[in-house]
Order: structure tokens, then sequence, then C-alpha cells
């Protein structure tokens, strides 16, 4: 991608892009995403899709940033390239494995640094509180729900399953 294009971009901006890049460039395509597997099963069946947050909430999140954790999310993208495909192994093995406390693990060294943790209160916890509070509006419908969301947002203490589990509502891994 031309830098020209780039520059005048906000370093949020720059830096998910090219992760994105560096995403597929190590296999992820989202076009074959598990998200859009169960998008496309649920169009097949005629089953309603609802959205646990918008395009525009996700975004907010990274243009509310300030400067400075944008520059440092920008720097350690660009740093960190090389790390893109050790670590997508890492987390699909044990995904794979079934293995929660090694993904909770590999999750959380991506906010190791000190100016990160308000970047994952934000990015992570923060929306799990309000995805939790979202599957509890749909579990109180008559409906069956099936809840797809990311892997961060499942594994460890204040994530969505946590929470869910602590409200009193069960659930079991498949």
């Amino acid at each position: 991608m031309p830098l020209a294009m780039l520059a005048p971009q906000k370093p949020w901006v720059v830096a998910v892009t090219f992760l994105a890049k560096e995403l597929e460039r190590n296999g992820l395509d989202p076009e074959h995403g598990i998200d859009r597997h169960f998008v496309d099963a649920a169009d097949a069946a005629s089953k309603p899709i609802k959205s646990l947050e918008t395009l525009e909430d996700q975004l907010g999140i990274f243009d509310k940033m300030p400067d400075a954790t944008q520059e440092l999310f920008l720097r350690e993208a660009l740093e960190e390239a090389d790390l893109v495909g050790k670590q997508i192994a890492e987390l699909t093995d044990a995904w794979k494995r079934g293995d929660e406390a090694a993904l909770g693990k590999l999750l959380a060294t991506s906010y190791e640094k000190a100016e990160y943790k308000t970047l994952q209160k934000q990015l992570i916890f923060d929306r799990n509180v309000r995805m939790a509070k979202a599957v509890e509006g749909m579990l109180a419908g008559a409906d069956d729900v099936f809840v797809v969301v990311g892997v961060a947002h499942l594994v460890g203490e204040g994530g969505v399953v946590d929470l869910l589990r602590k409200a009193k509502h069960p659930v079991d891994r498949l």
C-alpha cells in the first residue's frame, strides 16, 4: 500500500490496516473466518442475526485513544510484525486443544505494557460487560440464541463466559 495513502491517517488506522494485512499474509482471510461460517449458516437457515455491537462502536474505541497510545500501538504493530504468524499458530493450537488457560495467557501478552492497560480495559473488558448484558437480554426472550464472539472476549476472568456464569446463566463449552 502506498505510504501516501496512509500518511494522512491517524496512527490507529495505519496500525489496524497493517495488522489486517499481516493476518491476511499469514493465511487468515476474513472471507473464510469462523464468523463468516456462522453468518452464512444463519442465512442459509433463515435465522435472524443480531449484532452485539456496531462497527462504529468498535472503531470509536480506537478513535478515542490518546495520541501517545495510538503511536505506541502503531510502533508495536510494525516492530512485532514478524511474530504474527507464530502468535496465530499458538492461539490456533490452544483453541483446538480447548486450553482456556493457554488462550488467556497468550491473549494477555498483547497488553503486558502498562500503557496498554487502559486500551485492554476499553477493547476487551468494557466491551465484555456490554456484550454479556446484550446476551442476557437475548436470553430473557423465548427464542433459543446462538452467540458468536471473538476468543479474546470468551476466556478468563471478566470474559463474557465468566460474566454470564456470575449472573447465574449456565454456559457450556462445545
